[in-house]
């Protein structure tokens, strides 16, 4: 456990199992989880849930006798495998086998799941040798992307190892494959909305510039560097300090409002309707005087989406060179300016020194209808002297 979650709520269930004990202890942690909501970080609760969860199963499964079992595992995947629940969230598990599993073990499993089920657990599933889990990953990129934030509850555990090991060959699927699958999905997500986060009933999850953007920005870069964490991603300078920073800023404003919406809905929703608004806001702390507490709120987010589209654009374009190797044409413009395919790029480190540059780059936009967006090397340029001017102002 890597939170302190109370004493009393992990201590030992009983034996035998008794379903209204669980259904107590379940409810005791969501009470004690929104009691604390607004006066812990929403990532330690987020946290929280995952290992209070983690616990829950521990005692299932073993009062399901699967822990005698030698040749199955039980993986977290998807957002409870990066250890991330929201109030209402789904879990999502791996039940991994070597070889077929037998008659009396299905048993054990299903009288698992049924107990989860009948605990209220939300249950995404599935039962699977090691090689199944392969094949199937390999033709679909949602069940790819689950593996990739895989984690060991308990179970066998050189399961867990062979499977690490199938995943991180490039036959399993290369960073270029995932790489072109994951920017078609989400340009196929982007469409259902538009292509605009400017949504007054946000999905907070799904919508443009919400939390998927973000996800994606880091399933990409995991796969390709071969790393488990996104804070690695600024020692292989595919991140810079800052960016990290701010990517863990903007979600923590976006988990704030799901988790938030998960205790005014009582059940997993992600879309921020406007009924369940005002009462989000007074929760968030911006007041509770109705719509106004909703437009400071919404202010709020639409600035988060924002940087959210800045860091997904940006970062996006930098693995579609440096993953797909593509390379365009460069038309210089002037000595501070070209346009690269689409984009106007920045000629050199120190273009937005000169203040009247800015003018310069909207100039060039409005001059060249080919411009259909700025260069990733432009935005984290031009980020970095906002920044700076921002500063300024502040002084």
């Amino acid at each position: 456990m890597n939170i302190q979650i109370p004493n009393e709520l992990l201590s030992p269930l009983p034996v035998p199992f008794q379903l209204l004990e669980y259904k107590t202890r379940l409810k005791e942690f969501g009470d004690w989880s929104r009691e604390n909501f607004g006066l812990m970080t929403v990532r330690r609760l987020v946290n929280a849930r995952s290992d209070f969860v983690d616990f829950i199963l521990l005692n299932v499964w073993q009062l399901s006798d699967l822990h005698i079992e030698e040749d199955i595992s039980l993986l977290a995947v998807g957002g409870y495998g990066r250890g991330e629940l929201h109030p209402e969230s789904d879990i999502d598990l791996l039940l991994l086998s070597k070889k077929a599993i037998k008659p009396a073990v299905q048993e054990k499993i299903s009288l698992f799941l049924t107990t989860l089920w009948d605990l209220k657990f939300d249950v995404g599933h599935a039962v699977r040798t090691i090689k199944e889990a392969i094949d199937i990953g390999k033709d679909d990129i949602t069940i790819a992307t689950n593996l990739m934030e895989r984690r060991l509850i308990c179970g066998n555990n050189h399961n867990f190892e062979e499977l690490e090991v199938e995943l991180n060959k490039s036959k399993f699927l290369s960073s270029q494959d995932f790489y072109i699958k994951k920017r078609d999905e989400q340009e196929e997500r982007h469409a259902r909305y538009h292509s605009t986060s400017y949504n007054l009933e946000p999905n907070l999850k799904a919508n443009p510039s919400c939390l998927r953007d973000l996800q994606t920005i880091s399933w990409v870069a995991k796969k390709h560097y071969n790393t488990q964490s996104v804070a690695e991603l600024v020692g292989h300078d595919y991140l810079l300090q800052d960016e990290y920073q701010e990517m863990q800023e903007c979600q923590d404003y976006l988990w704030q409002m799901r988790f938030a919406l998960h205790i005014v809905a009582k059940r997993s929703e992600n879309r921020l309707l406007f009924d369940y608004q005002p009462q989000v806001a007074e929760l968030m702390g911006f007041g509770d005087d109705g719509k106004p507490s909703v437009e400071r709120m919404m202010k709020r987010f639409f600035r988060v989406a924002r940087r959210v589209t800045e860091l997904n654009s940006m970062l996006l374009q930098r693995f579609n060179s440096s993953i797909l190797g593509v390379t365009r044409d460069v038309i210089v413009l002037d000595d501070d300016f070209a346009i690269h395919g689409r984009s106007l790029l920045v000629r050199h480190e120190d273009v937005f020194f000169y203040r009247a540059n800015i003018f310069k780059m909207f100039i060039h936009i409005a001059e060249n209808p080919q411009v259909e967006k700025l260069h990733s090397a432009t935005i984290r340029l031009f980020r970095r002297v906002r920044r700076r001017l921002m500063g300024i102002c502040k002084t």
